[in-house]
């Protein structure tokens, strides 16, 4: 009966895709952040500490820390820390910069896209993560634009673009860093893995006999992510259970209004006086 009536029958299409659309972002939305804390801290940044100290250290400070700490860390890299503000079609984003000249590196950060693993960049050129290189309009081999102040901007070359899901990253070599900033790269960070299961413990013995100013743990972030993550839950939970109910209004609507109609037309035929044989 709504083929009889083309205005009930775009109402009904528009309405039930309405809905559909709906039902089919709300689910999109919750399978797309579910695992972001998971794929984002056990697949790309999959060390477990990253170390703060209250200065750089130099070379055989470096190798000091090492040899002090190989009981409790498996493998430690230091590296210098910073922010750079890049150019992108949404304005200027800032972005996490981590330079290093340890091969080791890239046991800690995993550059890889589509499965394949990528090599850290050279010197004069840099990686940079997905969505920084989407909302910059850069693939690889373009040039990113970055403001390292307010009177100071330098071009780098991308050499390598990796998955990452939080935060925008750029990962360069000392000598990059120099260029870039004017500075000599400082190493006041760590990253490592841990040697034993305890990670709090871990955690503490450094900040207690190594003079750390802070110890993150890694899986304490990604608790905290996958928290404000499922905070999102109830929103799609709501965006999904309101496009059904939806839904199930225009189907009802629609469907009482063609039986009523149907009713008085066989109303009418009888008081005509016809009737079933």
């Amino acid at each position: 009966n709504v083929f009889r009536y083309t205005k009930r029958l775009i109402m009904m299409v528009l309405g039930i895709g309405g809905c559909t659309a709906l039902l089919i972002a709300g689910f999109g939305i919750r399978d797309s952040i579910a695992n972001i804390a998971s794929d984002q801290f056990d697949n790309i940044m999959t060390y477990d500490f990253a170390v703060v100290f209250d200065e750089p250290k130099n070379a055989a400070q470096q190798a000091e820390f090492q040899e002090d700490t190989k009981d409790i860390l498996s493998q430690s890299v230091f590296v210098s820390t910073d922010t750079i503000s890049a150019y992108t079609k949404e304005g200027y984003k800032t972005v996490n910069v981590i330079a290093t000249g340890d091969p080791n590196i890239s046991s800690l950060i995993d550059m890889h896209y589509d499965g394949q693993k990528l090599a850290y960049p050279e010197d004069g050129t840099v990686a940079i993560s997905e969505k920084l290189a989407r909302i910059a309009g850069v693939s690889v081999g373009d040039n990113i634009r970055v403001k390292v102040d307010d009177t100071q901007q330098v071009s780098l070359k991308v050499s390598a673009i990796f998955e990452n899901f939080v935060y925008h990253y750029m990962l360069m070599t000392p000598a990059t860093y120099e260029t870039t900033f004017g500075t000599p790269a400082e190493y006041e960070a760590v990253l490592a893995d841990s040697a034993i299961a305890d990670l709090h413990s871990v955690a503490a013995t450094i900040m207690d006999e190594h003079g750390a100013a802070n110890v993150s743990v890694t899986t304490d972030i990604e608790q905290r992510v996958s928290d404000m993550m499922k905070s999102l839950d109830l929103v799609i939970f709501v965006i999904i259970f309101c496009a059904g109910a939806l839904a199930f209004v225009v189907l009802f609507n629609l469907s009482n209004i063609n039986i009523t109609e149907r009713i008085r037309e066989i109303a009418t035929i009888k008081v005509l006086g016809f009737y079933a044989p």
